[in-house]
């Protein structure tokens, strides 16, 4: 595949994984921001596990970047393709099927709770509430595992420079943002997806949606402003 090509097909990738994130959130975020997730959950239907569906979608091409992504990288810095291989790659993707392993085990518990009776329901409700904590857990790592990754890969591209500069300050900034809210939720957070207003990961979502178009039209870039295939871009 050329490096024209390649950016293509990792720009595909980014907005797949985020139309298939935010397809995630639309099926499943109303139940797990109710005050009863378990009783919202029963309710939903197909929706929680279709949102685990969404996720492992979102997961699985967000891991294909860094593979397409590894024989460019390794070109400047071998260190920085394995490392964004490891965080993006491994351990992010890990952190994506764990949380989907959970919603489906939330979708099979849920009914269960709300069919039975007050005293037969409350093991399967302790036990309910310890994957729903559980899936929290996971949902705070992947916030770590995500933002050091991302910023391996953006100091990776400011000092290649294939894409412009301005891209990847935006989003080492933006990053560095999303995992201040990762420490916040750990240290100073109620525990919950809501710790944080939502608009907060809007800088991220923005600059990786920019880039990703960038990369779909005009491909890598060099130094010298010159794509891979050979065809100049400009600034």
């Amino acid at each position: 595949m050329t490096e024209r090509k390649t950016a293509a097909a990792v720009g595909g990738l980014y907005i797949l994984g985020t139309v298939a994130g935010i397809a995630s959130v639309i099926l499943a975020g109303a139940a797990f921001g109710s005050p009863d997730p378990m009783a919202a959950i029963a309710a939903s239907g197909s929706r929680v596990p279709a949102g685990a569906l969404a996720i492992l979608t979102m997961g699985f091409a967000l891991a294909l970047v860094p593979v397409l992504l590894f024989p460019i990288l390794k070109k400047e810095s071998e260190a920085s393709a394995i490392g964004y291989v490891v965080f993006r790659g491994g351990l992010e993707t890990v952190t994506y099927i764990l949380i989907a392993a959970c919603w489906i085990l939330l979708a099979g518990f849920a009914p269960r709770i709300a069919g039975a009776g007050t005293a037969d329901g409350a093991g399967l409700r302790a036990a309910g509430e310890a994957v729903l904590m559980a899936a929290e857990a996971v949902r705070v790592m992947t916030m770590f595992t995500f933002s050091l990754g991302a910023l391996i890969l953006y100091a990776a591209f400011y000092r290649t420079r294939l894409v412009p500069r301005w891209i990847s300050l935006w989003g080492i900034v933006a990053i560095l943002v999303e995992l201040a809210t990762g420490f916040f939720d750990l240290f100073g957070g109620s525990g919950t997806a809501t710790s944080v207003p939502a608009w907060i990961h809007f800088p991220i979502f923005l600059q990786e949606m920019v880039m990703a178009v960038w990369l779909i039209v005009k491909g890598f870039r060099t130094p010298s402003g010159v794509t891979g295939s050979g065809a100049g871009v400009g600034a």
